[in-house]
């Protein structure tokens, strides 16, 4: 007869009291019972007071590891984690259990409805701040461009101003602008400049996209009334450890405690810094109970996945929570250096051919929420509702109308340019441009005196005949002229044509002079 030492672990180890006695059950016991007729041995069960134990600061050892290493007892029996610490104590069977941590959290309640603000309710507080702040800076880019742009109403003369549109445009005109058309009405004038048009426009276009997302939203809200279901206050361990929206703890020397503050895994070394910074230890399971339950929901416990699943499906106000972390290893324990190495071995030999037959997944899985009646266990499918401006999980942020935002700040930045070349051309920027030809004066042919050229000179030329033929015209009507005044005349004006002539020969020859000297 072995003497089997354990301690009260639910679902592990669990006691019914009855008239003869108390009866004990659970996923140990099942096992024991099942390698005693493997590994064929009698064992009689000895139920010890408190936890499985820890090392104290003195190297003893405390709870069933502690018993068991200070008064005789052949097996220690339970969920005992396979830590490097405890091998050096106890000699472990093989493993026939395994569990990752997950958090235990009080259920969510539901909220009373938000009543008017209900019309608030489809985006968050950061949202409607960026939506007004957008309606100030676009009536304020109206009233500047309706002040500053040559194109606009303001730069048409008041006799011409026949609907009387100067004025439409001033600080208190554009926020009414604004306003109408953020609520699809129609505006007496629209902007007269292109720059005004491409913000008018781009207003429109944006305000159409958030009343749509606004209206669709707000009917998903009301239809579906998701304040009326419970809904948790974070999506995941990063949102935890960022917001800090609810307090972790852990049962202090405990096998969550265990396994985070030896992995080497970051989010749960951060999990473990934080539940340690924060100095969220418990000492009991009952302890962390009572405070959970206590915090209104502001307080959950990081343990072992298969134990939070037990606790969960038999008390309805507790829920688990997120997916698994690291992995604890259970096995029953040997004193070190005892006579049971022989029970060992078969015990070993009995929980190898109990895995392969599948014998020992089905006991896992008969005792994972075994008795318990609660509905929805498991946390996952709630919905989750952000902490920002109490918003649910259908708000809408800004990251959910960042095109429109986009879009917005992007027309801004082009009706910016355009009121920026209007501004130049007013001011006959483009006409100088257009003045300067460099193409065309580098295509006039050199000249060494001004204005002057080869077909310039034949012109002159013709214009000097023609003013002799005038110059008779006028003799004659004047009276008759003698034939040696007309010779003498004509003579004259030959005389003035080739002395034109020559200079114009002479400037021309100095001229390719000159360009042979700068070849």
């Amino acid at each position: 007869m072995y003497e089997v030492a354990t301690v009260i672990d639910p679902p592990y180890i669990m006691g019914r009291g009855q008239a003869n006695g108390t009866r004990y059950e659970g996923l140990v016991v099942d096992l024991l019972d099942m390698l005693a007729k493997e590994a064929k041995f009698n064992y009689s069960l000895k139920v010890i007071n408190g936890t499985y134990g820890h090392q104290e600061p003195d190297s003893t050892w405390s709870g069933l590891i502690g018993s068991v290493v200070t008064i005789p007892a052949d097996l220690a029996a339970g969920a005992i984690a396979i830590t490097d610490g405890r091998s050096k104590v106890l000699t472990f069977t093989e493993s026939f259990h395994s569990s990752s941590v997950q958090l235990l959290l009080p259920r969510p309640t539901p909220e009373a409805g938000p009543g008017a603000g209900l019309l608030f309710a489809p985006f968050t507080a950061s949202a409607w701040f960026l939506l007004f702040l957008s309606f100030v800076l676009v009536s304020i880019a109206l009233f500047l461009i309706g002040r500053f742009s040559p194109r606009e109403w303001i730069r048409v003369p008041a006799e011409n101003d026949v609907r009387r549109a100067r004025h439409s445009f001033g600080l208190r005109n554009s926020f009414l602008f604004t306003v109408s058309t953020l609520s699809w009405q129609g505006y007496r004038e629209a902007p007269k400049s292109l720059s005004g048009r491409v913000v008018a426009v781009s207003w429109w276009l944006f305000t159409a996209m958030v009343l749509i997302s606004y209206t669709a939203n707000l009917t998903a809200l009301v239809s579906s009334r998701p304040h009326l279901q419970p809904a948790l206050s974070f999506r995941n361990y990063e949102d935890i450890l960022r917001d800090r929206s609810i307090d972790i703890g852990m049962i202090r020397n405990g096998d969550a405690d265990l396994e985070l503050s030896s992995s080497d895994v970051n989010l749960e070394k951060q999990l473990h810094e934080y539940v340690s910074n924060h100095h969220n230890w418990v000492g009991t399971l009952g302890e962390g109970l009572t405070r959970m339950r206590e915090s209104h929901g502001k307080f959950a416990m990081l343990m072992p996945t298969y134990k939070a699943r037990h606790l969960a499906s038999h008390n309805c106000d507790l829920i688990t929570y997120g997916h698994g972390l690291g992995m604890i290893k259970y096995a029953f324990g040997f004193p070190a250096g005892s006579l049971g190495e022989a029970l060992r071995r078969r015990i070993d030999s009995a929980i190898l051919k109990l895995r392969e037959t599948g014998a020992l997944e089905d006991i896992n899985h008969e005792w994972d929420g075994k008795g318990g009646n609660c509905p929805d266990p498991n946390g996952s499918t709630l919905p989750v509702r952000r902490e920002e401006g109490g918003g649910t999980f259908m708000s809408m942020g800004p990251r959910d109308l960042a095109v429109a935002f986009l879009f917005l700040f992007l027309c801004g930045l082009v009706a910016g340019g355009v009121i920026a070349l209007e501004i130049l051309q007013e001011r006959g920027y483009f006409e100088q441009l257009r003045k300067f030809d460099p193409e065309a004066a580098a295509a006039q042919p050199l000249n060494t005196k001004a204005g002057s050229s080869v077909p310039e000179v034949t012109a002159d030329i013709e214009d000097e005949e023609e003013k002799g033929k005038q110059k008779r015209k006028e003799s004659e009507s004047g009276g008759e002229i003698e034939p040696e005044d007309k010779d003498k005349e004509k003579e004259e004006v030959m005389d003035d044509v080739m002395l034109e002539s020559d200079d114009v020969k002479a400037a021309g020859d100095g001229g390719d002079d000159g360009e042979k000297a700068v070849a």
